[in-house]
């Protein structure tokens, strides 16, 4: 096992530059995810935390469903992929990833999802939300390392 030998000596090295780490386990939630078309590859990406109150999931997961999905279809992103943390952080947040192409798609997406929001009339008030933090991902193909397709 070389790759397992070579990361190992990789963490070894790398430790000490590792002041703290926190390990999470997160829950895909297909059921909350509008998913993208078989080989799509997105160029950027928006990391979406939400954190809701506790005892609230139940009725997070149904705004998601009722209000918050419908609404992202009609914007037409790449996909949108929701998962819940399950283990080693907060147990009420949740995580949705909105794949999209470029800086262009992103303001046609915000755009068309802004004017869904206004028309469906949506508001989060009811779903328990406490705070949502948004991060933008861009891949760099020339800073990347990207595995080979499996055989």
């Amino acid at each position: 096992m070389v790759v397992r030998a070579g990361a190992a000596a990789y963490a070894a090295k790398a430790a000490r530059f590792v002041e703290s780490s926190r390990t999470i386990a997160i829950e895909t939630r297909p059921d909350l995810t509008l998913a993208p078309k078989p080989g799509d590859q997105a160029k950027l990406v928006i990391v979406t935390t939400t954190t809701v109150a506790q005892g609230n999931a139940t009725e997070y997961e149904s705004f998601i469903k009722t209000q918050v999905t419908p609404a992202i279809k009609k914007a037409a992103p790449k996909g949108y992929l929701v998962s819940q943390v399950v283990y080693g952080g907060n147990l009420n947040q949740f995580v949705a990833a909105t794949l999209l192409d470029s800086f262009a798609d992103l303001q046609k997406y915000r755009e068309a999802l802004n004017k869904e929001i206004a028309a469906a009339k949506i508001t989060g008030k009811g779903a328990g939300i406490v705070s949502r933090e948004n991060t933008l991902y861009r891949f760099v193909p020339e800073g990347t390392s990207v595995p080979a397709p499996a055989k």
